[in-house]
């Protein structure tokens, strides 16, 4: 049985739930923002996946480049007219999260010849194409 305390928190929840989807849909920005508004020349980021996985999403990551992929070695050039992006990876340790393992790479991102807006839009395809999904 539910008493009058346990019915007002569960509707003070609920339009506090509701107020958040509605802030989130009206601002795309504070909702789920992979990709920064400034990508600098060059950074590092953790992915969660393994160097097979992120090898098989650079075809479609990165469609109009040319692509040199060094599986050995852990690296990768994509290169356009205008410019070029450097792709070094190596293996972490897991994360593990209860009994939940995800495998992680350390992947350092280099941009050469590339003006802020071209390294954006290229940065933000590669993170649309390389997202895992998730809430």
């Amino acid at each position: 049985m539910f008493n009058k305390s346990t019915v007002k928190s569960t509707v003070t929840l609920g339009a506090a739930l509701d107020q958040d989807i509605l802030d989130n849909e009206r601002s795309s920005q504070n909702f789920c923002r992979m990709t920064p508004t400034h990508v600098p020349e060059q950074f590092d980021r953790t992915m969660g996946c393994t160097a097979a996985e992120l090898i098989s999403w650079l075809p479609r990551s990165l469609p109009d480049a040319q692509l040199a992929v060094d599986v050995t070695l852990g690296r990768c050039v994509a290169s356009w007219p205008e410019g070029s992006l450097r792709l070094q990876w190596s293996p972490l340790p897991d994360r593990c999260i209860a009994l939940l393992r995800i495998p992680q790479l350390q992947v350092h991102f280099a941009f050469e010849g590339l003006d802020d807006a071209a390294r954006y839009a290229r940065q933000k395809f590669f993170d649309l194409h390389t997202h895992r999904g998730g809430g």
